[in-house]
């Protein structure tokens, strides 16, 4: 068996601070879903800082291919939308990290 070596490198966690969640609620405040780009131009943030920034709201704000919301603002239809995306892809995940644990714990599964 061949093993192979990876350098992960750590990335850099983007940090977010509640004055950025603020903002970017302020900044969607009554204007329904607002695309990252036109965001960008009131809240010079990477992409990354806005999704960071989404998941530290809470749920507060949601971010779809519509663009980012604020949750009690959109639609009930599409939060729902944007709740079982989210599931789903937990799901997915949950699917994965199982498959690695049978393989992990098949007899000559991972060699260390």
């Amino acid at each position: 068996m061949i093993q192979t070596s990876l350098n992960l490198t750590r990335i850099k966690q983007t940090s977010v601070k509640p004055v950025d969640v603020l903002a970017m609620k302020a900044a969607l405040h009554f204007n329904g879903w607002v695309k990252r780009v036109d965001l960008q131009k009131t809240l010079p943030w990477p992409e990354r800082k806005f999704r960071a920034v989404c998941k530290a709201s809470r749920g507060e704000i949601l971010g779809s291919n519509l663009g980012y919301g604020l949750t009690r603002q959109v639609s009930l239809e599409d939060a729902h939308h944007v709740s079982r995306r989210l599931r789903s892809m937990a799901k997915e995940l949950h699917l994965s990290a199982l498959a690695i644990e049978q393989i992990i714990h098949r007899p000559n599964g991972v060699s260390h």
